[in-house]
């Protein structure tokens, strides 16, 4: 038990001593409750174009192009869910209001 109780304060202050980590760091969660959900009504739904091209058939003339897929892919950030229980409670009924339109639109 005391290993691993200096282990962690070896690395915490390995952390706090580097000098390369010179950037304040911002945590979301200390913002009061009403900036937060301005930030979540911010959140924007992406639109993805992934294309997949296939490769031509030898037996195809010059002039033909190869087959091609274009796959579209709506999305939200979901990351922000990852950050901690509390976000996670708040942003999901933005997130489910801004996904809802998107699934009336895809098969």
């Amino acid at each position: 038990m005391s290993l691993h109780l200096e282990i962690a304060s070896v690395r915490k202050k390995a952390r706090c001593s580097n000098p390369l980590n010179t950037t304040p760091t911002f945590r979301v969660i200390d913002l009061p409750t009403e900036l937060r959900y301005i930030i979540y009504k911010h959140l924007q739904v992406y639109t993805m174009h992934d294309y997949v091209v296939a490769e031509k058939p030898k037996e195809a003339r010059p002039e033909h192009d190869a087959p091609k897929v274009t796959l579209i892919t709506h999305g939200v950030p979901v990351q922000i869910l990852a950050t901690c229980r509390q976000i996670n409670v708040e942003a999901k009924p933005f997130l489910a209001r801004k996904l809802k339109p998107v699934r009336s639109i895809v098969p």
